[in-house]
């Protein structure tokens, strides 16, 4: 089974999580495992920061350091070694091993020497790290390995004590939920379940810092364990509910050739119990959802980098705009750059009914008789718009406005959101629009099937 969680032990708010080593058997390796980080100087001036993770006299370490001097390369070790009261002594592996000699302190300060593959020896001292002091509410949304897995998206949220959170495997369709406490060190305790409430799995760690966590993953009957790494920030697209089990989960994919990357997140469905509706559903959202952004997006990308213009990137994402029975508005967002003065912005409207597999336009859907009503509410929307009063009051001239088949037309909660992109209205330097109307105005201008759906 793949990880997920369990009642989780109390760790108490602000509790000290230096390490109480030295001998001991703890009730169970679980039970006795603690985390502390620390981060301090060399007696050469440079910086490192300490990892430490132990269980009664074993411990581990994983130790990074910035060698001096301005083109110097961050080093990274893992040490492994015993406890003896305040004192440990770790080794690296290999056949000229580092050295790591620490007394650690229940005030939080380390002190010791660092031997580096028994050449150098420098001496180290530092603090206990306390990422979480005086901070009440955090969030991160992370990118990292679990095990051999790579998680794409892994969240946590701490509020006081609390942390919640959830992460998915790869591109799944579900989330494995997680709730436990944190202290002020930042090191944690979750227990993990899966969607229908049952315990899945634990996990204890550390935040490195706000924006990193590490730790180890448990099976809830403590036979298996991970360990996870999650040390980059990452965008995170929350699975979105339907109805029932129907649901709307991202499927991310990324690509990173010779002076080129581009990433894109894609929209899927699940959870209909039809697969032919679902197979066919996936494969327009998912061209919708890559755009032009695929190797072929990546050719001349060199000659164009050995030109003195940059590399080329490009990123493609996607935000669920509104749920309405049993329809969902979607808007595609892209951000790209090809050389020139600057990136190029462009989105895309559509909605999904989801009982259908049938993705659509609104543009098709608007009377041909109305397409100039709504031309006019539209351009006295543009007219009380700040932005739009702002932007000409600073010179800009901002056209008032004209619904093509191009205009990205969006359903969401209130009615209908109409966005203007990049030229659209006015000169790149004046920036894009967006006006809103309600869905009582919109509602007469559409077919009546769509209306009665998406405006009523």
């Amino acid at each position: 089974m793949e990880p997920s969680a369990t009642p989780s032990p109390t760790v108490e708010p602000g509790a000290p999580s230096s390490p109480a080593v030295g001998p001991g058997t703890p009730s169970s390796p679980y039970a006795g495992l603690r985390y502390a980080v620390y981060e301090g100087t060399l007696g050469d001036g440079a910086p490192f920061d300490l990892v430490l993770e132990w269980t009664g006299a074993q411990g581990n370490a994983r130790f990074g350091y910035t060698p001096r001097g301005s083109s110097a390369k961050r080093v990274e070790l893992r040490f492994e070694g015993a406890f003896s009261g305040d004192r440990g002594a770790l080794s690296s592996a290999g056949p000229r091993p580092s050295r790591l000699s620490l007394s650690v302190q229940p005030d939080g300060v380390v002190s010791g020497a660092f031997e580096k593959e028994g050449e150098l020896t420098l001496a180290l001292n530092g603090r206990q790290r306390r990422p979480f002091r005086g901070a009440l509410k955090h969030e991160a949304a992370l990118a990292g390995t679990l095990g051999k897995s790579r998680i794409l998206w892994f969240k946590l949220k701490k509020d006081g004590a609390a942390v919640t959170g959830l992460y998915r495997y790869g591109n799944a369709s579900q989330d494995l939920l997680l709730s436990g406490s944190v202290t002020e060190n930042g090191d944690f305790v979750l227990e993990e379940r899966n969607e229908a409430g049952a315990l899945t799995g634990k996990l204890k760690g550390v935040f490195v810092s706000p924006a990193r966590v590490l730790g180890t993953w448990w099976s809830p009957d403590e036979s298996k364990t991970l360990s996870f790494d999650f040390p980059s920030p990452s965008s995170f697209v929350d699975i979105v509910r339907v109805g029932g089990t129907v649901r709307i989960y991202p499927v991310r994919r990324s690509a990173d050739l010779e002076e080129c990357s581009y990433s894109t997140v894609v929209p899927q469905l699940a959870g209909t119990g039809k697969n032919a509706l679902e197979r066919s559903a996936n494969r327009a959202l998912d061209e919708l959802g890559r755009g032009a952004l695929s190797d072929d997006w990546c050719d001349g990308a060199a000659a164009m980098a050995q030109a003195g213009l940059g590399s080329w990137s490009g990123n493609r994402t996607y935000s669920v705009t509104g749920v309405r029975r049993g329809h969902v508005g979607l808007r595609f967002s892209e951000s790209s750059y090809q050389g020139g003065a600057h990136d190029y912005h462009e989105s895309d409207c559509v909605v999904l009914d989801t009982t259908s597999g049938r993705v659509f336009r609104l543009y098709q859907h608007i009377k041909p008789a109305a397409r100039a009503q709504l031309d006019t509410l539209v351009a006295q929307a543009l007219d009380r718009d700040p932005n739009v009063q702002r932007a000409r009051a600073n010179g800009f001239p901002v056209e008032r406005g004209k619904i093509s088949e191009g205009t990205d037309l969006c359903v969401n909660d209130q009615g209908l959101a109409v966005h203007f992109g990049d030229y659209e209205l006015a000169s790149y330097a004046a920036g894009t629009f967006t006006v809103q109307l309600q869905a009582a105005d919109v509602y007469p201008l559409f077919d009546k099937a769509v209306a009665d759906v998406l405006f009523r």
